[in-house]
């Protein structure tokens, strides 16, 4: 008998409350990640990715609500609640926004640790073990400002370790890291989620991060999922125009940039949101969103793909 996925997103749809009313923000987002899943959500800033993220935890900004669709951790509804907290945990972005600067870093995974359950001091040392934190007994009494970046991000990660998560949520984990550095972190990632058999949903507009990292790829623009696909298969042949020039903006190909812009939530063309961008752009494209086209395993929301192919 299948299991269930980790996590299965139906129908997301997020709204934005203005004084001129409701703005869509995320519009119809479906979804999942498997057990043995790096699933990566990739697009340009704005697209909706974080906000993604935020929907799950049902941690949306002010004036942001929930407005329809279904959230699945391990089988069970989330969406709208905090139970999904409890079966997930975020790394956030700049690791330095989830550390307390004025306690040292040993009272602050304890804390953590007691909010999940606890189960014994020595789980806090193995935690900085996992993620390579060297003399984890004496770095317990040092404060986030004694670490460096990677080093402080491993914290973070070591904190979500506690939580003992299905899924590790991961935001732009290593964008203020140096190369060097986020080669380390993303290895860590991968080692810490085969031992703890967690699966990932990273949240990156580095095309590098996913190539290195990812299993399957949902590429977001304007908050809609135009593409989703194994990652082996978004690499050798992307359907949509909008992954192809993600794709093509890569330094191995010269940085050719997209042109225009992310379209504002406040002010969406009609059609598919891409269509001002898009060299392929056709009348139809002005006027109507794509239905979608599903090959095996992939789907794509695209009038160059019309259907089912």
């Amino acid at each position: 008998m299948p299991t269930a996925p980790v996590l299965e997103v139906r129908g997301l749809e997020v709204r934005w409350s203005r004084r001129g009313g409701p703005v869509p923000a995320l519009r119809g987002l479906s979804f999942s990640v498997e057990a043995d899943d790096v699933f990566c959500l990739v697009g340009e800033s704005g697209s909706g990715k974080s906000l993604t993220a935020l929907t799950l935890f049902d941690a949306l900004p002010e004036g942001f609500s929930l407005a329809a669709g279904s959230v699945r951790l391990r089988g069970e509804e989330v969406a709208g609640t905090d139970a999904g907290r409890r079966g997930m945990a975020y790394v956030f972005q700049d690791p330095s926004s989830a550390l307390n600067p004025v306690f040292a870093v040993g009272r602050q995974l304890e804390s953590v640790h007691r909010a999940r359950g606890g189960g014994g001091p020595s789980l806090v040392r193995e935690a900085l073990e996992a993620v390579a934190i060297p003399d984890p007994a004496s770095r317990l009494r040092a404060y986030p400002h004694e670490f460096s970046g990677g080093m402080q991000q491993r914290l973070v990660i070591a904190m979500a370790l506690l939580a003992r998560p299905a899924l590790l949520v991961a935001d732009e984990p290593t964008t203020a890291l140096d190369p060097t550095v986020q080669k380390r972190v993303l290895e860590l990632l991968s080692r810490v989620a085969r031992e703890r058999g967690m699966a990932i949903l990273l949240i990156t507009h580095d095309f590098g991060v996913v190539a290195a990292m990812a299993t399957r790829v949902g590429v977001l623009y304007a908050g809609r999922l135009v593409e989703c696909a194994p990652a082996s298969a978004l690499f050798a042949e992307p359907l949509h125009p909008y992954t192809r020039m993600l794709l093509a903006s890569r330094a191995e190909h010269g940085f050719q940039p997209i042109p225009g812009e992310v379209p504002s939530l406040l002010n969406p063309p009609a059609g598919c949101p891409f269509h001002p961008r898009c060299p392929h752009a056709m009348a139809v494209c002005r006027e109507e969103f794509p239905s979608a086209a599903e090959r095996p395993h992939r789907v794509v929301h695209c009038h160059l793909h019309p259907g089912h192919a």
